[in-house]
């Protein structure tokens, strides 16, 4: 039987918030691959009925492999397990859905880079078909995230759960992923992919 004390908590404090996919787990990596996949396929008018789930279930059977599922999921993904997630969905795409993956990184061999200017400049990349594969530090967090157009001032997102734009001067650069007390976010050489593909 409730005692009068707890009918009052019951009453007075309101549940906790449900927990959204993505705040427990470490996945943003597999989505983010995936999710550039998907808006290339858009961009260059490649309809097909892709099973995308069964591209998933091939990346999360490879980091498998590599790694306890556990380990991943609860840890994320860094650029080495992105690349190799690139070229395994590039496979599976051009032999079952004859389509070829494009896959750049821009700034790989950059010690220097003004970030906000030169993503500015990548514009006439995605207005030319290619979409941003885009990795990020923060003080709290790493994320990565799939920018489809650049606007003079914003990263517009098709993010698997987080909002829909980044401001460019969020970001600044470092080869080695430092990022200063006063800064928000910190991208490296290897943290930027551009995305295009085609059907031949």
């Amino acid at each position: 039987m409730a005692t009068t004390s707890s009918r009052v908590f019951q009453t007075r404090m309101p549940m906790p918030k449900p927990y959204r996919q993505g705040q427990l787990d470490c996945l943003c990596g597999t989505y983010a691959t995936i999710n550039a996949l998907r808006a290339a396929c858009h961009k260059a008018g490649i309809t097909d009925k892709i099973s995308w789930r069964m591209l998933f279930r091939i990346l999360l059977k490879q980091h498998d492999a590599k790694w306890r599922l556990a380990e991943m999921v609860t840890e994320g993904t860094d650029t080495p397990d992105i690349l190799k997630g690139l070229l395994t969905s590039a496979e599976y795409l051009k032999r079952c859905h004859g389509v070829s993956v494009k896959v750049r990184w821009p700034w790989k061999s950059r010690r220097t880079v003004d970030a906000p200017a030169a993503l500015a400049r990548l514009n006439k990349e995605t207005k030319q078909g290619s979409v941003l594969l885009l990795g990020y530090d923060g003080h709290k967090y790493a994320h990565w995230t799939v920018a489809t157009d650049i606007t003079d001032e914003d990263l517009l997102l098709m993010d698997s759960s987080h909002g829909p734009s980044l401001k460019l001067s969020d970001f600044t650069f470092h080869p080695d992923g430092h990022l200063a007390r006063h800064q928000t976010y910190v991208i490296t050489p290897w943290s930027l992919a551009l995305i295009k593909v085609s059907r031949r």
